[in-house]
């Protein structure tokens, strides 16, 4: 019966895997998601469609999951350290209903990546329902793309948000003086999309070499098309990533024949090719620092800073650091609530130090574990080179899963 659960727990995460991208959930609005009367999205509880598979994993992997808690003495007593500092910061936060939702949403994650590191995965499954997310995201943001607005339709049960490129707020790129609309797929944002699309095709890329020849074609069709679409999010900071992440994994991968590896330079020659000749290379050439972009970043964290300067111990609480701008600046500086694009920054404001330690010290334990293995040091740099430009591993639901596949991988036993 065991057995039997275990493998309906896999089926399920198989799911979350396919199902990854979907936006699509029910959101909540108590007046704690409420700031200066505007209902703010990150402060929203909400039941995902990802949620509900997640919990039936953690349903049917219930009973093992006791036993390594268990088991594993010292790692429960970690986490228990951990959750006695966050809820004790959830007391004296001044959203308690909205920190006291961070610990859940992060108690969900903690138990998911337990399941993630200690089952055994098929690679050839994983990678081929990993592949099937990047190519039907690849294909919306190309639609997006030339369309210049959202998809609607049947797409909204996906999870695609309703815009053009004159909705609010809403992201443009400017190319030789003409505004060009990011496609968003079914992300809340571009750079949450081309996130997506970096750290998945480095994924395949690792298992290429292990798959059979019909599930490589697949694969490889995916990659391609992945590396377009993530061309057409216009997004900075994941493009440079991929640039410097496609050739090194290749020359790093002992185990690819000169085939395989011709092909892959064939994609990185034609991505550098459309970022070199097309206006996307004025995306580089065209940086100001007083960019939209950079002077929010610079005034999150200014905001970042006083915050911490008033709460350095135990920080204002998870999902805190919009609730708390108000006390460290007017309404009037105000332009946008959002939090602080830099997830260390992120952390150290809401956990304070105490909570910052318990982060470090586990990115430290993961680091320790697989510092011998080349592809984990590429799959780290990626989120703390994503992270240290934006926040949503922190902040919002697909990038909290990806996040806990990440991790939950690197602590799991097989390769």
């Amino acid at each position: 019966m065991l057995g039997q659960k275990i493998n309906l727990a896999k089926i399920f995460f198989y799911l979350l895997i396919l199902f990854l991208p979907i936006q699509l959930g029910y959101h909540f609005w108590p007046k704690s998601a409420y700031v200066y009367g505007l209902r703010i999205d990150y402060l929203s509880p909400t039941l995902y469609l990802t949620d509900i598979i997640i919990l039936f994993i953690l349903f049917f992997y219930f009973p093992k999951l006791l036993r390594l808690i268990k088991k594993n003495v010292k790692k429960t007593i970690f986490i228990i350290g951990l959750l006695v500092i966050l809820f004790t910061s959830a007391f004296f936060a001044e959203n308690q209903f909205a920190a006291i939702y961070g610990i859940f949403k992060f108690l969900e994650f903690l138990f998911l990546g337990i399941f993630i590191a200690n089952g055994k995965k098929n690679n050839t499954t994983f990678s081929y329902l990993l592949a099937i997310p990047i190519i039907y995201e690849s294909l919306i943001t190309l639609a997006q793309f030339l369309n210049q607005s959202s998809l609607n339709g049947i797409f909204y049960f996906l999870g695609e948000r309703k815009f053009t490129g004159l909705t609010p707020g809403i992201a443009n790129a400017s190319l030789n003086g003409e505004l060009i609309l990011r496609p968003y797929g079914t992300f809340s944002h571009p750079n949450v999309l081309a996130g997506f699309l970096v750290l998945s095709m480095t994924i395949l890329i690792v298992q290429f070499v292990k798959q059979k020849k019909a599930t490589k074609y697949f694969i490889l069709g995916s990659l391609i098309l992945g590396t377009i679409a993530l061309f057409l999010t216009l997004s900075r900071v994941a493009i440079i990533l991929w640039i410097v992440l496609l050739p090194f994994i290749i020359l790093t991968k002992n185990n690819m024949n000169k085939k395989t590896i011709y092909v892959f330079f064939g994609i990185f020659i034609f991505f550098m090719f459309c970022v070199l000749n097309t206006p996307l290379l004025l995306r580089f050439t065209q940086i100001s620092l007083i960019d939209e972009a950079f002077v929010q970043r610079q005034l999150f964290l200014k905001e970042a800073f006083d915050l911490f300067l008033k709460h350095p111990i135990l920080g204002v609480g998870l999902n805190n650091f919009i609730v708390s701008i108000p006390s460290v600046m007017k309404p009037s500086e105000l332009n946008s609530l959002q939090p602080v694009h830099n997830i260390f920054v992120l952390n150290l404001v809401e956990t304070g130090i105490i909570g910052s330690l318990f982060f470090l010290y586990f990115l430290f334990l993961t680091i320790k574990k697989n510092y011998k293995k080349k592809i984990f040091i590429l799959s780290i740099f990626s989120i703390f080179f994503l992270g240290f430009f934006d926040h949503y591993f922190l902040t919002l639901q697909q990038g909290q899963i990806m996040l806990t596949v990440f991790l939950g991988l690197w602590w799991g036993k097989n390769e």
